[in-house]
Formats: structure tokens, C-alpha cells, sequence
């Protein structure tokens, strides 16, 4: 999921520390958010880039439970130079290159800071979800695939495609729509033209190794007639690229 990156006054931080460091276990998110009302300023974090900072900063204070969807960090004034050379370090910095996106604002709202500051990360609010969920085939570059992957495997072992959705949309290199009447169609058209294609489609990933392999079946069922989005979206990408691929299927996801 994305997150929130909230800088503090250094002042601020320590007045609030005891009651951030309680809530960020135990509190909602509304009940932080009203805490972090005086801010510095607010960065969004992309979801890859929130879950590999974190996976970075295990040794500071945080609170992950992926089943209740937090993900909360903090990090006081006295360790933010620690974090900061963690972030901006160019081991890190060039590992997490594939999926930075806003990190880079990050480093510079703390740069513009002055007497110190204290930083609070947690997870975005769950407006997200309401929204219509889409059929798609979801392609991201390589790169940020191998980076992604084990967070990929992971929410789909526990059944979270809501959120497996959210990590590979915010990182895809591009995507194809089906209204639910042509996804339907496609996975009968699977079924008589490309079976084995269909069991990744139900398995929902596909790695980067396979991707010529796969344009190549998707193109037996990319009638222009009955497929339109589907032909389109071949034409239009690179054959020659590397990605891996998610296929969304909305019935997977609740809206409850």
C-alpha cells in the first residue's frame, strides 16, 4: 500500500513522542493523522518504495501487520541523520531506483528543514478501495518486478488481490482493460486457443522470462473485433521489453 511520510518539527516530535509511539501499534489511522495535524509536510510514498524503505529501516521503531493493512515507521530527531544517510545512501538509492518515485522529495522536504525534525510513516487511508475494481493485465518493467516480487508472492499467498493490484498499478509500465463481458470472453477464448495461458491467468503472475512467450498466445485470442484493448495494447507495446505480469481479476476482490 502507499503511505504517508509526515516530517515534524524536532520540538513537535519530542512533545508527541510517547503518544505516536503508543498509537502507531495501537491507534487508527485517523487518530495519528489529527496527532501529525502541525506538520512540515507530507510526502506519499508509492507502495514499492514505502515496502522497500521499510524493509531497509528495520532497526527503526515500526509496526507492519499487512492483514490489518499498517505499515507505520518512526524515526526521532536524534536518528533522522541515521535515516536520511539509510535513504540517500547510494547503495540504497540506486537499489531502490526501480520503484523510487518520490523518495527524492522526501530527501529534499528534510533537506529544507531547519532545527531538526522527526518523521512519522504510515499506511495511506483505504479511500482506494471503494473505487471499481477493473479486469486488467497489469505489465511492470523487470527491474522493479525482481524488486517487488517477494511482496507480490506474499499478498497473493494470503489472498489480498485489493492490495496486490494496488503495488503492481502504482509501478506498472503499462495495462489493458477488459470490461467484464470481454473478460469473460478472453478466458473462454484461452480455454480453446491457449490453455496453458489460462492457468497463469488463474495463477495470476507471470515473471518477465515468460513475457515474449505469453504476448505471443495473447495474440491468438487478440481479435480486434472481440478484443479491441487487447489488440491495441499489443501493437502499441514493445515486444522486445521485459515485464512481469499480473492478471486482475476483479471477481478475486471485495468491496466489502
Amino acid at each position: 500500500m502507499r503511505c504517508d511520510a509526515v516530517l515534524l518539527e524536532a520540538d513537535a516530535y519530542r512533545d508527541l513522542e510517547v503518544q505516536l509511539l503508543e498509537q502507531l501499534k495501537t491507534g487508527e489511522r485517523k487518530t495519528l493523522r489529527y496527532l501529525l495535524m502541525d506538520s512540515l509536510g507530507t510526502v506519499e510514498l508509492l507502495s514499492g518504495e514505502a515496502r522497500m524503505l521499510f524493509e531497509a529501516a528495520s532497526d527503526f521503531y515500526q509496526h507492519v501487520d499487512l492483514k490489518e493493512r499498517q505499515m507505520r515507521l518512526a524515526v526521532a530527531p536524534e536518528e533522522l541523520s541515521e535515516f536520511m544517510a539509510l535513504v540517500s545512501g547510494p547503495t540504497n538509492e540506486q537499489r531502490f531506483a526501480p520503484v523510487s518515485f518520490n523518495l527524492p522529495r522526501l530527501r529534499e522536504l528534510v533537506a529544507g528543514s531547519s532545527g531538526g525534525a522527526g518523521i512519522v510513516i504510515l499506511e495511506e487511508d483505504d479511500d482506494w478501495m471503494w473505487v471499481e475494481h477493473p479486469n486488467e493485465i497489469i505489465a511492470v518493467r523487470d527491474d522493479a518486478w525482481m524488486l517487488l516480487q517477494p511482496y507480490l508472492h506474499q499478498l497473493l499467498s494470503v489472498g489480498d488481490h485489493e492490495l496486490l493490484a494496488r503495488v503492481a498499478a502504482d509501478h506498472s509500465e503499462s495495462a489493458v482493460e477488459f470490461t467484464t463481458a470481454r473478460w469473460n470472453k478472453f478466458q473462454e477464448q484461452l480455454q480453446e486457443a491457449a490453455p496453458e495461458l489460462l492457468s497463469i491467468v488463474q495463477h495470476s503472475l507471470s515473471q518477465p522470462g515468460d513475457y515474449v512467450s505469453i504476448r505471443e498466445l495473447l495474440a491468438l485470442v487478440a481479435e480486434p473485433s472481440v478484443q479491441p484493448s487487447l489488440d491495441a495494447w499489443l501493437r502499441v507495446t514493445d515486444p522486445r521489453e521485459s515485464c512481469g505480469l499480473y492478471f486482475r481479476d476483479s471477481s478475486r476482490e471485495s468491496m466489502d
